[in-house]
């Protein structure tokens, strides 16, 4: 049965996934953290700046922050209006936003020099071994 047999490349995807999302969470609860006593005002100038980036109103998934906004706003929507942006087109699933998108491209930056510099240590540490063993 082959079907057991380890895939690299499918866990390298799932890998780079599960980080892009564990960063997204990180950087929402940071953002919640920092703007717990923002005004409304600052809110609404968070997501103005955003849409100005995207070049579209965004969707909820698409701003770092939102739960934060939905909870001061009531809905997404309310958010929205509030910032006098028309309604967001589609739906978009996280995976599927540029924030995501971009967020990816980081982490595999990230994980690609991860990769090198325990590489790098691995040369080092076996040079060291070697230089010890010709003592």
């Amino acid at each position: 049965m082959e079907h057991n047999k380890f895939d690299g490349n499918r866990w390298y995807q799932k890998e780079i996934d599960r980080r892009t999302l564990k960063a997204i969470r990180e950087k929402n609860d940071k953002f919640c953290e920092d703007y717990a006593d923002a005004t409304r005002l600052e809110l609404i100038l968070n997501v103005l700046n955003r849409a100005r980036i995207l070049g579209h109103t965004p969707q909820a998934a698409e701003v770092i922050g939102s739960e934060l906004m939905i909870k001061r706003f009531g809905t997404w929507e309310n958010v929205i209006s509030a910032a006098r942006l028309p309604p967001a087109q589609g739906k978009n699933k996280l995976t599927g936003t540029v924030l995501f998108k971009e967020e990816r491209r980081k982490q595999i930056r990230l994980y690609k020099e991860e990769q090198r510099k325990k590489k790098e240590e691995e040369s080092h540490r076996l040079a060291r071994r070697e230089e010890q063993r010709g003592k």
